[in-house]
């Protein structure tokens, strides 16, 4: 209802009352019942003005009341959510630290382990020099030069291994896709091979070979796509890993290509097996 109808409603009433009065006046009974039922009308219609604004009222405190509410809950959300990516954030950089830690010190005991290796073999070529000077009298009066000798390369018994492979089987075939590559030559200082997909021959020389095994050997692992620099040496990775993992204390993974060095063998020699990842 319009500001001005409680106004508009009551000159109404006021002038139905003039009408009645002068009705009466001069003795018009239907004039009166006519005042009579305009005036009823007027205070039903003003009444319902009434109810109608005090159920406005009401209905405007419920919709205040709905709306804090909303407003409240929507802090709480906002305030729960953020709480949520708080603790995400702190686990997501804790969990990044350990994957850290572990990589460090699975590198460090790899290094640990090839230095150790390395000592043994020296200190078995000592003792072994030893045994064999006692073993030989000196003459008397003559002296007798100490003879010596050189500390055998650790990579030649993977060189050995190597070769004895490419001999036996006469063919390696690469991890990912299976390509195969025939062995046409083993030398000294290499082994040449032929792609049975695209029938191009190539060379790999033993210190291509022992380039792969020490980053290998350095990391305890090797990523083929990463830790290889050289466009010469990653065109020829394919197939050098290929070899490596077919050592019985190296594992490997496809996607990416990987080699994982191992402390010990974990199956045959000229077979492959694919690391098991931990869940």
């Amino acid at each position: 209802m319009h500001k001005w109808d409680n106004t508009f409603w009551m000159m109404f009433i006021l002038l139905e009352a003039a009408v009645i009065l002068g009705n009466i006046w001069y003795f018009t009974p239907i004039g009166v019942i006519i005042g009579f039922a305009l005036i009823a009308v007027a205070l039903a219609r003003f009444g319902d003005h009434l109810f109608h604004k005090k159920n406005s009222t009401i209905l405007d405190e419920n919709t205040n009341s709905i709306e804090r509410v909303k407003g409240w809950l929507n802090n709480q959300h906002q305030l729960t959510q953020g709480i949520k990516d708080l603790h995400e954030y702190r686990f997501h950089r804790m969990e990044k630290k350990k994957i850290a830690l572990d990589e460090k010190m699975e590198k460090n005991y790899r290094e640990l382990a090839g230095k150790i290796i390395d000592v043994e073999n020296r200190l078995n070529l000592v003792s072994r020099a030893l045994i064999s000077q006692k073993s030989v009298a000196p003459e008397p009066m003559q002296v007798v030069e100490k003879p010596v000798e050189t500390v055998r390369d650790f990579f030649d018994d993977v060189w050995e291994k190597i070769t004895h492979l490419a001999e036996r089987d006469g063919y390696v075939e690469t991890l990912s896709r299976g390509v195969k590559n025939s062995i046409l030559e083993i030398g000294n200082n290499g082994i040449k091979l032929r792609s049975e997909l695209t029938k191009k021959e190539r060379f790999i020389a033993k210190d291509e070979f022992r380039h792969f095994w020490n980053k290998l050997q350095g990391k305890g692992k090797l990523d083929l796509a990463k830790d290889i620099e050289d466009p010469k040496m990653l065109r020829l990775g394919s197939v050098i890993i290929s070899f490596l993992a077919r050592l019985p204390n190296v594992e490997h993974d496809v996607k990416p290509r990987m080699l994982y060095l191992k402390n010990q063998d974990t199956h045959n020699l000229g077979t492959l097996k694919r690391l098991r990842k931990k869940l």
